[in-house]
């Protein structure tokens, strides 16, 4: 590696299995490909195709496919319907930017509007 560590190279074989501990195993917690890798890395493993394997195999995690979008949503409140008697009444605010290319008039910021009846957006 770029700082003369040497890295021991690991056979075709012997690859699932370790990603496999790294991802689920005592050493894992469901990480994303990337941080699985880095793991692999920091722990002097190396094979050529390791990148490519360790995302291949967390597309594949039964758990990571259940439960990876619950996670992010777990400490918010649960969703609440929204009653709306006529269009126009209650509209939804929001900021979007800022946006790298500014329009011809030195803008960087846009901001919407939705009616909540309609979806009619401004």
């Amino acid at each position: 590696n770029p700082e003369g560590v040497l890295l021991k190279c690991i056979t075709e074989d012997e690859a699932p299995k370790l990603i496999a501990d790294f991802h689920g195993g005592v050493c894992g917690g469901n990480f994303s490909g990337r941080v699985t890798t880095h793991k692999i890395l920091r722990a002097g493993y190396w094979w050529p195709t390791l990148f490519k394997d360790a995302n291949q195999l967390v597309r594949r995690c039964d758990s990571c496919q259940r439960f990876s979008g619950r996670l992010k949503a777990s400490g918010s409140l649960p969703l609440q319907p929204v009653s709306i008697e006529a269009p126009f009444k209650q509209w939804g605010m929001d900021f979007i930017g800022e946006i790298s290319d500014p329009s011809s008039a030195g803008y960087k910021w846009i901001l919407v509007a939705t009616d909540y009846f309609t979806k009619w957006v401004e």
